[in-house]
């Protein structure tokens, strides 16, 4: 909005405020600060303001004033370099992080951050959270299939002499399997909704605490996850019941109600 003076800027007439603490400061105004080593006190005036990233070396509460070197070496000939940032072409980031390790890498004292090694540090974490909830997913679908199959034989043994009745009066066993197989199917669907309903709070959820914590991210939802999850419970629903129905139904009628009674 505010075009600034490249000229003036490079000749330290004026510095420049950044947007991290440092919008209420207004474009003219003349700001005091002190040089630590010598203890002398100096007036720059605020000629415009940029964006600056947020990182451990800007947090404080201050605002941070921006000035070209030659103002730094008028002000401490023999300043400090407390921190440097890059912006590397695109396509070269790797080659300058290349460099940048190479000339760092004997001293212990330099810190670096760099956003390659945090995408890669955070696809690594996305990684290790994906395998956890993969061994999570095995576990919670296994207990909820063997209570699933628990549940469905129990309760057909729990009718044997209903089926008996059922087939006395002259339901085939297609017939009872088919009556079977839709109250599975039932279960599926109910899986289902509460997958959708609750699932999906969950998710967002643990999504949201991440997002806290780590700062970034994006939430997708699981679509194709979730379609394959439904169709492989769908599947499970709709034959398990046939099945073990199939496996207590194989004496004749009238043994079935004389094993009823």
């Amino acid at each position: 909005k505010n075009p600034i003076n490249l000229s003036d800027f490079s000749k330290g007439k004026i510095a420049l405020v950044t947007d991290i603490n440092g919008n209420g400061i207004p474009i003219g105004v003349q700001i005091p600060f002190t040089v630590i080593d010598n203890n002398k006190s100096y007036k720059v005036k605020i000629g415009g303001q940029m964006t600056f990233e947020r990182d451990a070396m800007n947090s404080g509460a201050a605002p941070w004033l921006i000035v070209s070197n030659n103002v730094i070496n008028k002000y401490h000939s023999d300043a400090v370099i407390y921190s440097i940032k890059i912006n590397a072409q695109k396509g070269k980031e790797q080659d300058v992080l290349n460099e940048v390790k190479l000339l760092t890498s004997g001293d212990s004292s330099i810190s670096r951050t760099s956003k390659i090694e945090q995408a890669k540090a955070f696809a690594d974490l996305k990684q290790s959270f994906s395998n956890l909830s993969i061994v999570i997913i095995i576990i919670l679908s296994s207990i909820g299939v063997l209570n699933f199959i628990n549940t469905i034989l129990v309760s057909i043994v729990s009718r044997k002499q209903e089926f008996a009745v059922l087939a006395s009066i002259g339901a085939t066993k297609k017939q009872i399997k088919w009556l079977i197989t839709f109250e599975g199917i039932w279960f599926a669907l109910i899986a289902f909704v509460l997958t959708l309903i609750v699932g999906s709070g969950i998710s967002y959820l643990v999504f949201n605490i991440l997002h806290e914590y780590i700062g970034y991210g994006v939430f997708r939802y699981p679509v194709t996850s979730l379609i394959i999850y439904s169709g492989v419970v769908l599947l499970i629903c709709s034959i398990f019941p046939g099945l073990l129905y199939k496996s207590i139904s194989r004496s004749s009628v009238i043994e079935q109600l004389r094993q009823a009674e």
